[in-house]
């Protein structure tokens, strides 16, 4: 029954943002980074931010639909946690990645 609601869909989300934040290790320098390490941290940023969408869709969408039938059935719901913000969402675009450009 899972299935039917997106269970491969949350596994790619999670693939996706697992790999994504591992992203954020490649940065062990006190200098500006390397234009190369900067243009492979913006893909990665882009890249959480699509698997932020995807995983606000199947929480919007799919739980939400697949919630309502457990409630139907007497059941209780699966909430599921909110991803945390990127803080340099924040700003315009990725801003600690902008800043290490100047």
């Amino acid at each position: 029954m899972v299935a039917a609601f997106g269970a491969d869909q949350a596994s790619n989300i999670r693939k996706k943002t697992v790999a994504a934040t591992e992203g954020d290790a490649i940065m062990p320098y006190e200098s500006r980074p390397p234009d190369k390490q900067l243009i492979y941290i913006d893909t990665l940023r882009r890249e959480l931010g699509d698997a932020q969408k995807s995983y606000d869709d199947f929480q919007n969408n799919a739980m939400r639909r697949f919630n309502e039938r457990l409630h139907g059935r007497g059941l209780t719901g699966i909430d599921l946690p909110a991803l945390p913000a990127d803080p340099d969402s924040a700003s315009s675009g990725s801003g600690a990645v902008h800043a290490m450009r100047q």
